[in-house]
């Protein structure tokens, strides 16, 4: 295969890679954004479950601690009546706290059925854009392989076609075997000097660490 033949293929196959990234990216942008209505929705729902239930909870708890202390300090004769009009009070007072609550369960439910509508409509949004999306990114990844057959389904990238381009372009590579092992050899330098970069990083956290226990153990020993 000469050099232009290569290049006519590589230009084919990142077009059409180009495009399969345009679909992907559009894929991507839909189904994120349902996904995220569906997790704030989720976050909104616990939210008001808490701030219906919390308040409630806390009422019932306050008359219950005040019965206890009027019924364990227990109360003279004289003031039996002032007890028993307390007790009254609060029997009164719960009951409306009861209808109030009831109330707000009704909302709650209310919200529950409303919430688990909403979320239903949303992952049936979810499944059409992947039922609409995943053929085109499979269809387009069949056409580019039927461009340039030569060459496995992991080089069908923008990125790796490009830098086969270059070297076919540069004299680098005559073939698709040499395209192959050139990219290879660059990924392989690629990792290593990420992996490089992230050692000189951690020897520099743990420097960093080092000076600074050495600087408060300095400080310690001259104002001991």
């Amino acid at each position: 295969m000469d050099k232009m033949t290569l290049l006519r293929g590589l230009r084919a196959a990142y077009d059409i890679a180009a495009r399969r990234e345009g679909i992907r990216h559009s894929y991507n942008d839909e189904i994120n954004r349902v996904r995220g209505k569906i997790a704030d929705l989720g976050e909104a729902h616990i939210w008001q479950r808490l701030l219906i239930g919390i308040p409630s909870y806390f009422i019932i708890m306050a008359l219950c601690l005040i019965t206890d202390v009027f019924y364990i300090s227990g109360a003279p004769a004289e003031e039996q009546p002032i007890l028993f009009t307390v007790f009254e009070c609060i029997f009164f007072g719960a009951v409306i706290i009861s209808i109030i609550i009831q109330v707000k369960l009704k909302k709650l439910i209310a919200m529950t059925k409303w919430y688990k509508n909403k979320v239903v409509v949303l992952q049936a949004q979810e499944e059409e854009i992947e039922k609409r999306y995943r053929p085109l990114i499979a269809a387009k990844y069949n056409e580019g392989m039927a461009a340039f057959p030569a060459l496995g389904k992991k080089y069908h990238m923008p990125m790796a076609l490009t830098k086969m381009m270059d070297y076919v372009e540069s004299g680098r590579a005559d073939s698709v075997k040499e395209m192959i092992e050139a990219y290879e050899t660059d990924c392989h330098r690629e990792d290593v000097r990420i992996k490089q970069d992230m050692i000189m990083h951690d020897l520099a956290e743990q420097q960093k660490a080092i000076n600074q226990l050495e600087c408060d153990i300095n400080y310690v020993t001259y104002y001991r």
